[in-house]
């Protein structure tokens, strides 16, 4: 076979490979990007009712939203539904699955730090303190992820690591009174 036959014939083939697959990939785009919006609208509708207060309706409608499309976002704001629900043994392991979707999302922190507080309202101190110490290493400069670390420390009885924590946060907010009342308490063995 000459070469420009040969050529003629690899173009042929290439032609009738990438042609068979077309409408499968264009079949597969449409359904994904109507998942995708489908998604989008139920977390809309989720973001309403989270607004109104309905933090069971909007627990199906960010549930709905994640099965479809998991995001950081989708799995993060049903996480914030059931802490605001108080159902913290719930919020933890959703939080967990939106820090695993997306580890360096910027709202990452803060789902370590709702995790910490789901851990301190279920009276788990030693698993808050983990939490908080993860959210202090991704956003060393907030005051809140360091005094709830000092109160998970002096919850759980350990007043020196207490101490240090209330301090870190002193450092970064010097005229926040809270802070100067519970430092004082840990500095002489009180609870908070």
């Amino acid at each position: 076979m000459s070469p420009l036959l040969n050529r003629l014939a690899l173009t042929t083939i290439a032609f009738i490979t990438i042609s068979s697959f077309q409408p499968y990939s264009q079949t597969a785009m449409a359904q994904t990007y109507q998942t995708v919006k489908q998604s989008q609208q139920f977390f809309k509708r989720g973001n309403k009712l989270y607004k109104r207060g309905k933090f069971a309706a909007a627990a199906t409608a960010f549930q709905q939203a994640k099965q479809l499309h998991p995001t950081f976002d989708h799995a993060y704001s049903l996480g914030m539904t059931y802490l605001n629900s108080l159902q913290n043994a719930k919020a933890i392991p959703v939080f967990r699955e939106a820090i695993q979707l997306e580890p360096n999302h910027r709202t990452a922190p803060f789902a370590y730090s709702h995790i910490g507080k789901a851990y301190l309202n279920l009276r788990q101190y030693a698993k808050a303190i983990a939490a908080y110490q993860q959210a202090t290493i991704r956003l060393p400069k907030n005051t809140y992820f360091h005094e709830n670390l000092g109160i998970a420390y002096h919850l759980n009885g350990q007043f020196p690591q207490a101490v240090r924590a209330y301090e870190q946060a002193l450092k970064l907010k010097p005229n926040n009174p809270d802070i100067r009342k519970v430092l004082e308490k840990a500095r002489t063995g009180r609870k908070p």
